[in-house]
Parts: structure tokens; sequence; C-alpha cells
């Protein structure tokens, strides 16, 4: 979330006739979390990384402050031999690229049943290419730019090991400076492997990785093979069979046939 959202409801609000002040924002980084955080508050809700909740939490404890914590995802996506390719696909790339993956309800990880794994990959790639890439305030525009170009050098540095390891760049791969210097053009990986950084860290950026996989069991263990519990999708023209498989998945939220998610996770 940008800060200007957060703004443009403060604005909605006051233009609505609330007091002006009972709902606040401020704009900044660490220092200003810090400082809210040692205010006189009652409860504190936070987003962001595990690093970062983890301090939250111990200084709360402290005050006996209550909290809520939404922090980071690894989020898989399981296509099973059922699966409609041309709807997986497109849900995969809306999951991984809205907001230029920088959610931690993004899709991370894609694992596809191996009968299906080629044609969506390349129907990953092939809409991937597609999207329009530009200023995130243009209604036209598809994927905007990153945050910060700090996040651009890691998600650059996790590519790049995937590559080094053998993964294929179906689409992406590079900055593109042209438009500017957080601007990191939509990736779709293919052949990654749970050696690779891209399947293990949260990357936080425009990366799609696809992996195959044998079967429904083998999707399952591939799937739980990570220390996040964010979210999760599986993906089957059978809705039972999908349900029957997300009561397996370590995750807080589990989805079938969809990539939109609730709040309160058990285990971010």
């Amino acid at each position: 979330m940008t800060p200007v959202v957060a703004l443009e409801l403060a604005s909605l609000l006051q233009d609505a006739a609330l007091p002006r002040d009972v709902f606040q924002v401020v704009v900044g980084e660490g220092p200003a979390g810090a400082a809210l955080l040692g205010a006189p508050i009652d409860k504190l809700v936070f987003t962001g990384s595990v690093g970062t909740g983890k301090r939250i939490a111990s200084a709360a404890a402290e005050r006996l402050l209550p909290v809520v914590l939404e922090l980071g995802g690894k989020d898989p996506m399981l296509v099973l031999d059922d699966a409609d390719v041309d709807v997986a696909s497109s849900a995969a790339v809306w999951g991984a690229f809205v907001n230029a993956g920088q959610a931690c309800l993004s899709v991370e990880r894609c694992y596809v049943h191996h009968s299906l794994y080629e044609e969506f990959a390349k129907s990953c790639a092939e809409k991937t290419k597609q999207l329009r890439i530009g200023n995130g305030m243009d209604a036209h525009t598809d994927v905007g730019p990153m945050i910060r170009e700090r996040q651009v050098r890691i998600v650059e540095s996790h590519v790049e090991d995937a590559r080094q390891r053998g993964a294929r760049i179906l689409a992406g791969g590079t900055r593109l400076p042209q438009l500017g210097p957080n601007y990191y053009a939509p990736t779709v990986l293919a052949d990654v492997t749970h050696e690779m950084r891209i399947m293990r860290e949260e990357t936080f950026g425009p990366v799609l990785p696809i992996m195959a996989c044998a079967n429904d069991e083998d999707a399952v263990r591939m799937a739980n093979d990570s220390e996040f519990g964010l979210a999760a999708s599986v993906w089957t023209r059978d809705r039972s069979r999908g349900e029957r498989l997300a009561r397996h998945i370590h995750a807080g939220t589990v989805m079938v046939n969809d990539v939109i998610s609730c709040f309160g996770i058990s285990e971010a």
C-alpha cells in the first residue's frame, strides 16, 4: 500500500464531515513507526516484514500492548492436472504482478502438474509480455514501479541466482531504466527448484517462478516446504477435490480457484 491510498482516504473522511484528527495519517519510514510504537496507544496493527514484526512483538510485550501482525508471505499456487490453463494462467499473472508484486499475498510460487507445465508456462509468458508497464497513477497501466531501488536490487539478485542455477527466463528478467530507476520488467521463470532463493525467500517483486510437480501429493509437499504460511490457492475443475487438497496446505487462508485473500492469518 502506498501512502497515497491512506492520504486519499483521509481526504474522503474529511469530506464526509468526520471530526478533524479522528483519523490521522503520518507518512514516514522506520523512525515514524518506532515513534508510534512508543506512543500511548491502545492497539497496533502492522503489515510488513517478519523481521520487523518480531521486533514490534517484542517491544509490545514489554507494555502488554495488543498487536495484530500481518507479515511476509511466499504464497504458493497449485495447478492440478484438470485445471483450466487459460483461467489459471490469467490468475497467476494477475496474482504475481498486481501492485508490481509488492504484496504479501502475491503469488510467489507456482506448482503445475507436469502434464500442463509447458502449456501453462507458455501461456503465462505470453500474457506477461502483453502487460502495460508505466506510471502507476495511469489507469491504463498494468504494472507500475517498485517502491524503492533497494527492493529492485533484491529482485535482481533472486532472478540472477535462479538463472545461474538453471532457471529459464520466459519473460522479463531485466530492469527498465528507460522508465525510471525503480522499474523491473514482469518476469516469468521456468525450471526453478527449491535450491533457488526465488523459491525460498520472499521476493516481493514482479516475478512468477513456475515449477513442475508429479501429482497432488507432490504439489502439497512442495507448497508446505516453506517457513511462510500466509495464503495459498488450488486450481482445479473439481471443486471438492480442491477443497480436500486445501485442508492439507499449511497456510492461514487457502482458496480454490481464486487468488484474492482475506485478513487474519494464523501463521503469518
